[in-house]
C-alpha cells in the first residue's frame, strides 16, 4: 500500500510541496488555521453520527425491552453523555484555541478511536455491528492529518480491535452481558474481514486525500492568477488617462474608471447606480452606427463649463452572461481644442502679416521707380539750364 501511494506522490509532485493558506492544508497535510468552519462540521457530523447510533439505541432500548446488543441501560446513557460532553469540551477548545489545531485534531482522533473500541465492547466485541465506527475514524483521519498520523490511526485501530477481540475471546475480558457463542473460526473470520476493511479504509482515504489536495492546489492556483489577473486589469484602468465606461444594452454604467471620474466630476459608485443619459446628457449613442472611431460631443459639468469630449465607442461581449455590453473610451478635448484654435488663429495672423509684407513690397517697388525717375527729370532739368 505504501509503495503505491508513493507512486501517487510521484505523479503528484508538483502539487505535493505547495501550501495551501486559504485551505488550511500545509507541507504534511494538516489542517492549518483558516479551516477552522471545517472542523466545526466535523463535529456536528460527530455528533449527528452519535445521536444516530447511540442515540437510536437508547431510545429502542427504553421503549422495548427487547435486547439488541446485550448493553446496560446504564453503561449505553453513560458513554452517549460523555460522548456529548466531549464533544461540547472540543467546541470550547475549538473557539478559544484557535491556533493550536493540530494538538485538537490529534485528540479528536485519539477519542475516536477509544469511543468506537468501547462501543465495540460494550456492544457484543466481534459480534457488535458498530465496528465500521473504525473507519470512519481512518477517513477523517486521511481527510484532516498527515499520511504519518493516517498510518499511525490505521495501525491504532487494529491494535484496539484486534486487541479486544483477542482478550474476549481467550476469556482475559469479560464480555458484556453474557458469553462469547462465536467459535475460533467466526472470530478470526470476522477479525480478518474487519482489520481488511481498515486497511482498504486507509488506503481509499488515502488516495482521495492525494486528490483532494491536488485539487485545492489547482484551485489555490487558479484563485491566485484570478486575482492577480484582477488587480493588473484594476491597475491599468486606473493608470490609462482615458476614460472608460461600459454600458448594458439598457444603457445602465456598468463600469466607470477612475479617469472618467477625474474627467465628469462624478463619483464611480453614483456613475454605476446612473444611466449613460443621466451622466452625459448630450451624447446620443447609437447602436447601428457602432464602431465609432472618432465621435465628439458637448458635456457640461457641474461649474457649469462646456467641455468638448472626444470618443470612441465598440461592442464588447460579456463572457459569463454572453450579453451585448458598449465600450466607450472618451477624452476631454477642451485644452486641445484651444490649442488648435490658438494655432489656427496664429496661421491665420501668419497668413495676414505675409500678405501684408508682400502688398507692401508690391508698393515699395513701383515708388522706388517713380522715385528714381522723378530724380533723373530733375537732374536733367538742372543740366539743361547750366
Amino acid at each position: 500500500m505504501e509503495a503505491f501511494l508513493l507512486s501517487i506522490d510521484q505523479r503528484c509532485e508538483v502539487f505535493s510541496g505547495m501550501v495551501l493558506v486559504n485551505k488550511g492544508f500545509n507541507f504534511d497535510g494538516a489542517v492549518a488555521s483558516s479551516s477552522l468552519g471545517s472542523l466545526l462540521w466535523y463535529l456536528l457530523g460527530r455528533a449527528f453520527i452519535v445521536t444516530l447510533f447511540l442515540g437510536v439505541t437508547v431510545a429502542v432500548r427504553f421503549s422495548t425491552a427487547v435486547q439488541f446488543f446485550h448493553l446496560p441501560d446504564v453503561q449505553l446513557v453513560t458513554l452517549l453523555f460523555i460522548t456529548f460532553l466531549q464533544i461540547c469540551f472540543s467546541l470550547l477548545w475549538l473557539l478559544r484555541w484557535q491556533k493550536r489545531l493540530r494538538l485538537f485534531i490529534q485528540f479528536q482522533l485519539v477519542w475516536d478511536l477509544i469511543l468506537s473500541a468501547l462501543t465495540v465492547y460494550y456492544t457484543g466485541g466481534v459480534e457488535s455491528l458498530f465496528s465500521f465506527l473504525f473507519i470512519f475514524v481512518i477517513l477523517s483521519c486521511a481527510l484532516m492529518s498527515s499520511r504519518a498520523e493516517l498510518y499511525v490511526t490505521i495501525v491504532a485501530a487494529v491494535v484496539l480491535y484486534g486487541g479486544l477481540v483477542g482478550l474476549l475471546h481467550y476469556g482475559y475480558l469479560s464480555p458484556v452481558g453474557g458469553t462469547v457463542t462465536l467459535s475460533a473460526t467466526d472470530t478470526i473470520y470476522r477479525l480478518f474481514l474487519n482489520i481488511v476493511a481498515f486497511l482498504l479504509a486507509g488506503l481509499l482515504g488515502s488516495i482521495l486525500s492525494v486528490r483532494l489536495r491536488r485539487s485545492e492546489c489547482l484551485l489555490q492556483r487558479n484563485r491566485d492568477d484570478y486575482a492577480e489577473l484582477e488587480n493588473l486589469n484594476r491597475m491599468i484602468l486606473k493608470s490609462i488617462p482615458s476614460g472608460l465606461i461600459v454600458v448594458d444594452p439598457s444603457g445602465k454604467i456598468c463600469s466607470f474608471n477612475s479617469a472618467a471620474s477625474a474627467i465628469c466630476m462624478i463619483d464611480a459608485e453614483n456613475a454605476c447606480q446612473k444611466t449613460l443619459a443621466e451622466v452625459f446628457p448630450n451624447f446620443n449613442l447609437n447602436e447601428l452606427l457602432l464602431p465609432v472611431d472618432r465621435g465628439e460631443f458637448f458635456f457640461v459639468d457641474w461649474q457649469g463649463l462646456t467641455r468638448i469630449i472626444g470618443y470612441n465607442a465598440t461592442m464588447i461581449t460579456d463572457s459569463a452572461t454572453d450579453d451585448p455590453k458598449t465600450l466607450i473610451t472618451f477624452q476631454d478635448l477642451t485644452a486641445t481644442k484651444k490649442l488648435e484654435e490658438n494655432y489656427q488663429l496664429g496661421e491665420r495672423l501668419a497668413a495676414v502679416g505675409k500678405l501684408a509684407a508682400g502688398l507692401a513690397h508690391e508698393i515699395r517697388n513701383p515708388l522706388a521707380s517713380l522715385s528714381g525717375s522723378v530724380q533723373l527729370l530733375s537732374e536733367d532739368e538742372n543740366f539743361n539750364s547750366a
